[in-house]
């Protein structure tokens, strides 16, 4: 699925929040970088909060295939990153 996300509030080499308003759900996500072992650690946070009727009874079905594609997103940028060195 696409959806549009918008960045309201970035802090250079630090953080960037994503937010969208997609499918009744609001999803709040954050990258944070920080210095780690001679490189850079990643990492990711994201919220799901649904402000309607259907998500708030599909979300947590759905969460668990989330967390999957995500895992895969993320390791993904992961092996990218790592072919760049």
């Amino acid at each position: 699925m696409a959806r549009t996300q918008e960045v309201t509030e970035y802090v250079e080499n630090q953080r960037v929040r994503l937010v969208s308003d997609t499918g009744g759900t609001i999803w709040d996500t954050v990258f944070t970088v920080k210095p780690a072992d001679g490189g850079t650690e990643l990492n990711m946070t994201m919220d799901a909060n649904a402000h309607k009727l259907l998500p708030k009874l599909m979300n947590p079905l759905i969460m668990g295939m989330v967390k999957k594609f995500i895992e895969q997103d993320m390791d993904a940028v992961k092996e990218f990153c790592e072919k760049q060195k």
